[in-house]
C-alpha cells in the first residue's frame, strides 16, 4: 500500500494536491465571519463532545487571538458552550473566575479585550488548567487556604511545611537556589504523606490542588527542560480530566498553545503533550483546532510565495495567501490515512526549523490559516 501511494505521488502529484485541496475552505463568507460550510464541519465534529481546543502558534500572535475570539463567539452563541479553560492558574481560577488571574499574555493583550467583554456579557465562566500557582491570588491565598483545609480535615502538617509551600510559590524556578535542600526534601516527603491521607480523597478539588502543588514543584525544580515541560503537560491533562469528570454535563472551550493541544506527541514538546494525555483518558471527547498566521510584519511575501511552491509545505494546498482558510485535517485523515504520516512544513508553533516539518495532519483536527498576522499589543497594568 505504501509503495502504491509513493508511486501515485511521484507519477501523479496532482492527485495528492486534490486530496488535500478538496478539504480546504474559505473561513468566511459574505454573511458571516465563519462560513456556513465551516460551521457545519465544526458542528458535525463536536456533536456529543465536551471539549473544543483552540490553539495559537505562539502566545504573542495577535491575529491568532482575534480569530480565536470569533470561534469562541460561535461556540457560545450557536453550540451552547458556557465555560472556557485557559492555560492559566488552576487554583485561582477555580475559586475566582476572573481574567485578572490569567497570564498577562492574554489578560493584558489588546486583541483579547473584545473576548473578555463577550465572556462577561454572555456569562461564560473562566477556568484554568495550569499546574503552576502563578497568579498573585494563589501566591497570597493558597498557603493559608491549605493550612485551614488540613486543620479542618485532621490531616497532620507542620508550620514548617506551610512556610516551605510559601517559599516554593514565591521562588518558582529559583527554588533550588533559594530553598535549602533539606527543606525541599522535607516538602516532598510531607506532600506524599498528605496525598495518601484518606481524608484528602473525600474532597476532589483539594486532592487536585495538592497534586498541582506537587507537580508545580517538579516543574520549578527539574534541571531537564523537556522533563519539566512534559510534567506540566501531564498535569494540565489531568486537570482537564478533573473538569470532565466533575462537570460531565458542561461543555468547555480550551484556550492554549498549538503545542499543548496537539493530538499526537512531537519531539518539540518532549515526552508528553496535554492533548495526547487528555485523549488517553478521554477518548473521542474533544476536537482540536490549530491557528496560525500566513503573513507577519517580519515575513516577506515573496519568500512565502516561493516556499508555498513546495508540495511539502501546507501553504501549497491553499488556493492563495490572500484570504483566511480552514483545513479539515480530520476529514483528510479519514479519507486518505496514508497522508496522515506524511511530514509537511508549516509555522504552527514557535520552534526551531527542524520541528516545523512534522506530521501536522495527525496533530490537529483542523487548521485555521489567517491571511494577515500581527503581534499582540499590551495595555498597561492598572
Amino acid at each position: 500500500m505504501k509503495k502504491l501511494f509513493f508511486l501515485l505521488v511521484v507519477l501523479f502529484p496532482g492527485i495528492l494536491s486534490a486530496q488535500i485541496e478538496d478539504h480546504v475552505y474559505e473561513l468566511s463568507d459574505s454573511s458571516s465571519i465563519l462560513s456556513e460550510k465551516v460551521k457545519n464541519i465544526i458542528s458535525r465534529n463536536i456533536d456529543n463532545k465536551q471539549f473544543v481546543f483552540l490553539g495559537e502558534s505562539f502566545h504573542r500572535s495577535g491575529a491568532d487571538l482575534r480569530k480565536k475570539t470569533d470561534f469562541v463567539k460561535y461556540l457560545v452563541k450557536e453550540e451552547g458552550f458556557e465555560n472556557i479553560i485557559f492555560e492559566s492558574d488552576f487554583y485561582a481560577l477555580y475559586n475566582e473566575h476572573h481574567q485578572s488571574h490569567l497570564y498577562a499574555i492574554w489578560s493584558q493583550a489588546e486583541q483579547c479585550q473584545e473576548l473578555f467583554k463577550f465572556l462577561e456579557e454572555h456569562r461564560v465562566s473562566i477556568w484554568g488548567v495550569d499546574n503552576r500557582f502563578h497568579s498573585s491570588y494563589s501566591k497570597k491565598s493558597f498557603p493559608g487556604d491549605l493550612e485551614k483545609f488540613l486543620e479542618i480535615e485532621g490531616i497532620d502538617f507542620s508550620s514548617r511545611y506551610i512556610s516551605i509551600v510559601r517559599q516554593i510559590l514565591k521562588s518558582e524556578f529559583k527554588a533550588n537556589d533559594l530553598i535549602a535542600p533539606e527543606d525541599l526534601l522535607y516538602f516532598d516527603d510531607e506532600t506524599e504523606k498528605i496525598l495518601t491521607h484518606p481524608n484528602l480523597h473525600k474532597n476532589n478539588f483539594w486532592l487536585q490542588a495538592i497534586k498541582n502543588l506537587k507537580s508545580s514543584s517538579i516543574v520549578y525544580r527539574s534541571k531537564n527542560i523537556k522533563l519539566s515541560i512534559a510534567e506540566r503537560d501531564r498535569q494540565m491533562a489531568e486537570n482537564l480530566s478533573f473538569f470532565a469528570n466533575k462537570y460531565p454535563d458542561k461543555k468547555f472551550i480550551v484556550w492554549a498553545a498549538n503545542a499543548h493541544i496537539a493530538r499526537t506527541d512531537s519531539e518539540y514538546m518532549g515526552e508528553k503533550t496535554m492533548g495526547v494525555e487528555f485523549l488517553k483518558a478521554n477518548p473521542d471527547n474533544s476536537y482540536h483546532i490549530a491557528f496560525a498566521s500566513i503573513k507577519m510584519p517580519y515575513r516577506k511575501t515573496k519568500k512565502i510565495e516561493r516556499k508555498r511552491k513546495s508540495r511539502k509545505n501546507l501553504l501549497h494546498y491553499l488556493p492563495d495567501i490572500h484570504k483566511d482558510y480552514f483545513m479539515d485535517t480530520k476529514e483528510i485523515r479519514s479519507k486518505y490515512p496514508e497522508l496522515a504520516g506524511s511530514p509537511y512544513y508549516a509555522k504552527l508553533w514557535s520552534a526551531g526549523k527542524r520541528h516545523l516539518k512534522t506530521e501536522w495532519l495527525r496533530h490537529f483536527d483542523a487548521i485555521v490559516f489567517i491571511e494577515d498576522g500581527e503581534l499582540a499589543e499590551y495595555i498597561p497594568l492598572k
